[in-house]
């Protein structure tokens, strides 16, 4: 039984996060993404997909994501929380290049939002999936892209900034965070440490970064070689 075997057939302990921060390329990726892609969105999370593919060796990748659940103007300037989990379930078969996987996101993404007001709880309870305390049901990897540009509060005689803020707990095996600011996409992992070692989770951010610049080099590059991994000396 592997490490993380053990730790899903008890309890979770919630023990502190591990962290892994922004990689080299970042900036640069999303300048690309807006040239090539039109916008940062799909390619990002389509990169995701392949890393993660590459990684666990698995075709049917899913993967949740946020939604504000405010798409109604008049629930914008309420205050509470309206917070919504969507399931983004991607088919990663048959070796697609990286413009094909990503047509595949685009046309998941949408479908996923056009039911956005589906609460993931009653999801759970319709799909009645097998419970275990040791994960979350349904997805055990989460991706969120937030929008950070032009939104610092702006006060007389005062800056701010947006700072990022990890509460002291993973609630996934793995969530990658990151953040559109005015000079790119900075990104973060956050991750249970009962699970992941500190080096798995450093190659998987390297990689990710790695393949998110090569695919928005050559769209049309298969996912096969996008994952093959470098090797000494050669260029990304």
């Amino acid at each position: 039984m592997s490490r993380a075997d053990a730790c899903r057939v008890g309890d979770p302990s919630f023990s502190p996060p591990g962290s892994a921060g922004a990689r080299p390329g970042f900036a640069a990726s999303s300048r690309r993404c807006r040239r090539r892609a039109g916008a940062p969105g799909p390619p990002v999370l389509a990169a995701f997909n392949a890393t993660l593919a590459g990684h666990t060796g698995q075709t049917d990748i899913a993967v949740g994501t946020p939604v504000s659940g405010r798409k109604n103007p008049q629930l914008e300037p309420l205050i509470g929380f309206f917070v919504n989990t969507l399931i983004l379930r991607t088919d990663c078969a048959g070796d697609p290049s990286f413009t094909e996987l990503l047509a595949r996101t685009r046309e998941t993404a949408l479908a996923a939002y056009r039911h956005q007001d589906l609460p993931f709880d009653a999801l759970v309870s319709a799909l009645n999936p097998r419970r275990a305390p040791g994960y979350s049901p349904l997805v055990q990897v989460m991706f969120s892209l937030q929008d950070a540009r032009g939104r610092g509060l702006r006060l007389p005689g005062l800056s701010t900034e947006v700072l990022d803020v990890f509460n002291g707990t993973a609630k996934f095996d793995l969530d990658l965070v990151l953040t559109h600011r005015e000079d790119g996409i900075q990104g973060a992992a956050e991750y249970a440490r009962d699970l992941l070692d500190p080096p798995v989770v450093e190659h998987l951010c390297a990689q990710y970064t790695r393949l998110l610049t090569m695919a928005l080099r050559a769209l049309h590059t298969p996912l096969s070689r996008l994952n093959r991994t470098p090797t000494k000396g050669s260029t990304p």
